[in-house]
């Protein structure tokens, strides 16, 4: 084997170009398959980090209007000491921190859990201690902090227990370390706190994240009928909060990774079409190449040569070719992925997991092997058939590298075309949804709109005795901002779209309430007057806010039209009174709709239209602020004086998330565009491999035929007939490689239905136009080669034969 390796290498030093297109080819595919799948490996099949990770669960609350949602305390609490098939089960959410008291205050990401979070996920702090059960109750105020913090704001010091950090202007004793790539939350967390679960709050209040492990031969199955079992003793034990409300019990690994498995497995599945015509064309090449030495094949045969030692040499250069090709690609997926790291993509859960570890090596070398295996094939079939006569009698007709060849290369043509056409009608639909996505009407707009936000402690701010002091501060950072050079409206709110979305129950003064178990919410935030201005809110009727809308007047609102149309379905809303608190208090606020404005996309472009409604800030100072201005130019260039602003009305605010709304739309945006782009350069480079294959064979086929195409214009054929007669044999097969890739395009293309928007799996314009740009190419492929037999001296070619 040796001695074919280094006969194969100095012939192949003897075709660089060969070698190059070869090589090139498959470091394409090879290199795109390793990068999907490194990242398939870190995401969907590594286990997560935990001990025994496949007893981890999620448990979601059901609501009948708004399916899976987060739970409310009350309920975990029921959970947590009713069911029968947890081992342990704890419960969280994540949160933002003002960290001061030193240097310059800072935005840190906190999470509230129970004593029994971190030991449920089976981990442990690397330094000090968890919580304690009686800290649920506030009889300590500690913190564990992440390992990442712990480095990056202690340098990671031994002595880090027992110090103090400031959170939210109250002091928190650092009683552990949590471990590295502890990300059960969207964001790393920075300090873990214990909840406080002795004031439990509303049922409905629902806003953690709970996780449970099973119990040892428990099946998520039977966890699935307990927690079902609780749930309908707690609708009949709590009808006006708990009817028709269930659980769900969820792998905790789906949960992760949920949101990206389809598009991960279409990429996945992508990459390995772009490998399967890389290997044609490589085929194609090797058969090129074995054709021009058949005759001396099957002179050998004929002299007593066995086929094994025929096969030797071209398996030797196979597997040449398959090795440089292979170790080429796994440098482009290394270059890949480190381009990957450096984006960051917020949409990509488990980023710091994704590597070329041993698996993917393995994955590398197997793919390797067998390209090399799956392109020698075609050629190798020539030299086992043992047709030698046949092959002698074709060579010396000086024929395409014989009738047979000829087919072969026919087919891998055409597997080539309907494989590029899956991919490029994947492609288009993808392409064609982020256009619809982009077309949808977002309600608002945010041209030269920059935002930030401060989030008031509530050590200094918080509860009703400071209702003033936040509804000053308020005030106050409005007018500031408003006189900033360039500054031309500024407003304040509680979120802004793309950031989030409070629901809340609500009635209708007036009317009968709704069933037990029937969910009736909105949408709701709070903003200052210029806030619809600012953001391009269309006022529909009625009126906005006003100076005189203010916290000793008559509590107001403005709904939008999706409100109005779902609940004044035939009557005008104007003068509706709503409120969300307790219909059967006399002392609950009632609130007039004084104005109807346009449906705001409020949690993305492709998300569905909710009931909204809007509370003037003064009515409802908040605690959390959104401060945004419009400018004459680029706003970027007023936040510093936007911070400075900040910091003047209270120097231990931190200023966070500062963006401008196109920025905040765009990573919105960012998942469909990612996927379009993707999806996109797989097929561009499948389409460029399918004209490079379609080229290169009618190339040949003419370079092979030259005697024959000098016969035929001897005999007064036209060079339009003959490039006609190079063209139509070229088209056949691609004709019917695009009738086999309609097909399989409208099977494959219903995996991707959770990708599209707007668009249909078997939108007939994507199919059309696909298929109509890949023949397109696939004629002009045709056609220089078509051009070139043209202009073949027919004295010339009869004489060189």
């Amino acid at each position: 084997m040796l001695h074919d390796l280094r006969v194969a290498a100095r012939t192949l030093r003897r075709s660089p170009g060969f070698l190059l297109a070869a090589v090139l080819t498959l470091a394409l595919g090879i290199g795109a398959t390793t990068a999907i799948f490194s990242v398939v490996n870190g995401v969907l099949l590594r286990p997560l980090p935990y001990a025994a990770p496949e007893r981890l669960v999620a448990l979601w609350t059901e609501l009948p209007s708004f399916g899976k949602e987060v739970t409310s305390l009350p309920d975990f609490i029921d959970w947590r000491s009713r069911n029968r098939v947890f081992a342990s089960i704890g419960a969280g959410t994540d949160t933002k921190l003002n960290l001061t008291g030193e240097g310059e205050p800072e935005r840190i990401t906190g999470a509230a859990v129970t004593a029994d979070f971190l030991p449920t996920l089976g981990v442990a702090p690397v330094v000090g201690r968890g919580f304690a059960p009686e800290e649920e109750r506030g009889v300590n105020r500690v913190a564990v902090i992440g390992h990442g913090f712990w480095e990056r704001r202690f340098g990671g010091a031994p002595d880090v227990l027992g110090r103090t950090l400031m959170l939210n202007e109250r002091a928190y004793t650092v009683i552990g370390v949590a471990p590295p790539a502890l990300r059960i939350f969207p964001d790393e967390v920075d300090a873990w706190l214990p909840l406080r679960t002795d004031s439990a709050g509303g049922r409905r209040a629902d806003f953690l994240t709970v996780i449970g492990r099973l119990k040892p031969g428990v099946t998520e199955a039977q966890a699935q009928d307990d927690m079902s079992r609780i749930a309908t003793a707690l609708g009949e034990e709590y009808r006006d909060t708990n009817t028709s409300v269930g659980v769900d019990v969820l792998p905790l690994i789906d949960e992760v990774v949920g949101k990206v498995r389809p598009a991960l497995l279409v990429f996945l599945g992508a990459v390995g079409l772009v490998l399967l015509i890389a290997c044609a064309n490589v085929a194609n090449l090797m058969l090129a190449r074995a054709a021009a030495r058949e005759r001396e094949v099957a002179i050998r045969a004929t002299l007593g040569a066995g086929r094994r030692h025929l096969l030797r040499p071209l398996l030797a250069e196979s597997l040449l070719v398959a090795l440089v090709g292979g170790a080429t690609g796994l440098f482009l997926a290394f270059w890949s992925l480190e381009l990957l790291r450096a984006a960051q993509p917020s949409f990509l859960p488990r980023l710091e997991d994704i590597a070329l570890d041993g698996r993917v090596l393995g994955v590398t070398l197997a793919l390797t092997l067998l390209t090399g295996v799956l392109f020698t094939i075609v050629p190798a079939a020539r030299l086992v058939r043992g047709q030698l006569n046949e092959t002698l009698r074709e060579g010396t007709r000086g024929a395409s590298g014989g009738a047979a060849a000829q087919r072969m290369r026919s087919a891998l043509v055409l597997a080539e075309v309907a494989t590029a056409l899956v991919l490029l009608t994947g492609a288009g639909l993808l392409l064609r949804s982020f256009d619809q996505l982009q077309r949808v009407d977002a309600g608002f707009d945010g041209e030269r709109v920059l935002s930030l936000q401060v989030i008031l402690p509530s050590a200094r701010y918080g509860g009703a005795a400071n209702i003033e002091r936040r509804r000053s501060f308020a005030e106050q950072l409005v007018e500031q901002a408003r006189a900033v050079p360039g500054v031309q409206l500024a407003a304040v709110s509680s979120t802004l779209p793309t950031a989030g979305t409070p629901y809340s129950s609500f009635f209708i003064a007036g009317r009968p309430l709704p069933d037990a178990g029937t969910n009736q919410d909105v949408q709701n935030f709070a903003a200052s007057p210029d806030y619809f201005r600012l953001m391009g809110i269309r006022l529909v009727r009625g009126r906005l806010f006003t100076a005189q809308d203010n916290g000793a007047a008559p509590g107001v609102v403005v709904i939008n039209e999706e409100m109005a149309r779902r609940y004044w379905p035939n009557a005008d809303p104007l003068g509706a009174r709503v409120s969300y608190g307790d219909p059967t208090d006399s002392t609950t606020r009632l609130f007039t709709v004084i104005g109807v404005v346009a449906d705001v996309k409020q949690e993305g472009l492709g998300a569905a239209s909710y009931a909204q409604w809007y509370e003037p800030v003064a009515q409802r100072p908040v605690s959390g602020l959104y401060l945004s201005v419009k400018t004459a130019a680029d706003p970027l260039a007023a936040a510093g004086a936007l911070r400075r602003v900040v910091s003047t009305l209270d120097s231990n605010l931190p200023v966070a998330d500062i963006q401008t709304m196109e920025q905040r739309v765009g990573a919105s945006l960012a998942q469909p565009r990612v996927s379009a782009a993707l999806l996109g350069g797989f097929s561009g480079i499948a389409l460029l491999l399918a004209a490079v294959g379609i080229y290169g064979v009618m190339a040949y086929a003419v370079a092979q035929r030259t005697r024959e195409i000098g016969i035929r214009m001897a005999l007064g054929a036209r060079p339009d007939d003959v490039r006609r007669l190079v063209v139509r044999q070229g088209m056949v097969p691609v004709a019917l490689g695009v009738a086999l890739g309609l097909a399989g395009a409208l099977a494959a293309t219903r995996l991707m239905r959770s990708l599209l928007f707007g668009v249909s799996t078997a939108d007939p314009f994507t199919f059309v136009a696909m298929a109509t740009f890949l023949v397109a190419v696939a004629l002009f492929a045709s056609y220089l080669p078509a051009r070139r037999a043209t202009r073949v001296d027919p004295l010339i070619a009869m004489r060189s034969e």
